[in-house]
């Protein structure tokens, strides 16, 4: 909480200053509770170098990172529709007698979930290998944070495997629950089929609930990092302080595109 308190105003100031995603993102107290670090990094690095003339674009070398960071923040809210896809199929699954679309639904929100979720790993680390840091982001983030490579693993089996090994379980007292074969989510090298699981089973919600906590807290601590490491360089190059970010008004969008990241 102290954190969250520390970077209260970094938040009020993009809830007022950000555009309209930004705006959206925050308004969620479930993802700015974890990612309140990204608005600090905002506020500071990225608010303070918009061109006077042009506030929708920063300065030259200051645009990879605000590229970067802000895809990083897009791909986390990615995260999260998948995520509320994935719980409303599981929702829904079990009201329908032809239950095929809801799988199908939830095969489209699985694959979207990590690869949102590894496209924001991706941009995360961007925002430490360019200007002005020009670091490791590998290095200082997924080593640090192996839930990151864990999830990583699993986009790279969505996106080129395929299959998704999600199926109807139907317990013994008559009710249903959408479950998935954990062990088949173990390593980036199983090939999936269609076959009967034979792993470890588990539900398809509870298991998304843990992967999604996993997550927040990994690029919030990574967001936390990046923030640390901006302002010792800051010290480090004798700028005693940040620039004070103007006064603008509401953008609706920045005019530098999104990058893609992967997939």
């Amino acid at each position: 909480m102290a954190n969250i308190e520390k970077h209260a105003d970094a938040v009020g100031m993009i809830l007022g200053h950000g555009d309209l995603l930004e705006q959206a993102v925050f308004a969620d107290s479930e993802i700015s509770n974890r990612l309140y670090a990204y608005a600090q990094v905002w506020m500071e690095f990225v608010l303070p170098h918009r061109l006077p003339d042009n506030p929708g674009r920063v300065q030259p070398e200051w645009m990879l990172l605000a590229q970067h960071n802000y895809t990083a923040m897009v791909r986390c809210q990615g995260v999260k529709l998948a995520y509320d896809r994935i719980i409303d199929s599981c929702a829904r699954v079990l009201e329908d007698s032809e239950p095929g679309l809801q799988l199908l639904a939830l095969h489209e929100a699985s694959s979207s979930f990590f690869a949102n979720a590894g496209a924001c790993v991706d941009n995360l680390e961007q925002c430490f290998a360019v200007e002005p840091l020009r670091l490791s982001g590998l290095n200082i983030i997924r080593s640090k944070y192996p839930d990151l490579d864990c999830i990583y693993d699993r986009r790279t089996q969505f996106v080129h495997k395929i299959v998704v090994p999600c199926f109807l379980k139907t317990h013994s007292n008559g009710t249903k629950e959408l479950a998935v074969d954990v062990d088949c989510l173990q390593s980036k090298q199983s090939t999936w089929d269609a076959a009967t699981p034979n792993g470890q089973v588990t539900s398809v919600d509870k298991y998304y609930r843990g992967v999604f906590e996993q997550f927040l807290v990994a690029v919030g601590d990574g967001w936390q990092i990046l923030y640390s490491k901006l302002k010792d360089d800051q010290a480090r190059r004798g700028v005693s302080r940040t620039p004070s970010p103007p006064v603008l008004p509401i953008q609706g969008s920045p005019s530098w595109p999104a990058t893609s990241g992967s997939p």
